[in-house]
């Protein structure tokens, strides 16, 4: 039994959001503010998260049109504060006319914080970020982080009822999507002209 992760190989049922649906819906709230440079900070692709997560920012940003550099993409080395920190300070560095971030996470996109502080950028002033998972607490960073909402309780409700039909004997039981939610805060505000 898999909770917010896949099994490419189909061994084991999962309990998954629906990632390709949330990040579109993170690049789609830029596009309405009128943000052309977006960029996204991924997870690990090793990860199904990650992985899918950067999929669907490719496909949304084709969908919409956004234009893609060979930096509009940098991979953080885990799901982590200082790995998005370390992540963010190298897409600053490769692109500077970025004007919107979609992190792969919340913690990530705290630690984009984190790199903005150091270079003197203002959120979402110079740079909108958005974060995914909505961690507890990010509602109280500075700015609050406008994020994508997972359903957690709803995640585990689901895994326990496949994980109790299959020792009952059930194993037709199939994966389960789940659909995420936006949540808008303060992180993300049309560009600076």
């Amino acid at each position: 039994m898999l909770i917010n992760r896949t099994d490419d190989s189909g061994r084991a049922p999962s309990v998954v959001n629906d990632d390709l649906r949330g990040i579109a819906l993170a690049v789609r709230h830029l596009v309405d503010l009128r943000h052309k440079r977006i960029a996204h900070i991924a997870g690990p692709e090793f990860l199904s998260t990650g992985a899918v997560r950067l999929r669907g920012f490719l496909l949304a940003c084709n969908e919409l049109s956004i234009p893609m550099t060979k930096h509009s993409v940098i991979h953080a080395t885990a799901f982590t504060r200082e790995a998005g920190r370390t992540a963010c300070l190298e897409l600053l560095a490769k692109n500077s006319k970025v004007t919107a971030i979609v992190a792969a996470n919340d913690l990530i996109a705290l630690g984009c914080y984190d790199a903005f502080a150091e270079k003197g950028i203002a959120c979402p002033a110079d740079i909108s970020i958005t974060g995914y998972n909505d961690a507890p607490f990010v509602d109280l960073a500075r700015p609050p982080l406008t994020t994508i909402r997972i359903n957690q309780k709803e995640m585990g409700r689901e895994a326990a009822r496949i994980l109790l039909a299959r020792m009952a004997g059930n194993h037709s039981v199939a994966d389960i999507l789940l659909r995420p939610e936006f949540i808008k805060r303060r992180s993300t505000s049309v560009p600076r002209k």
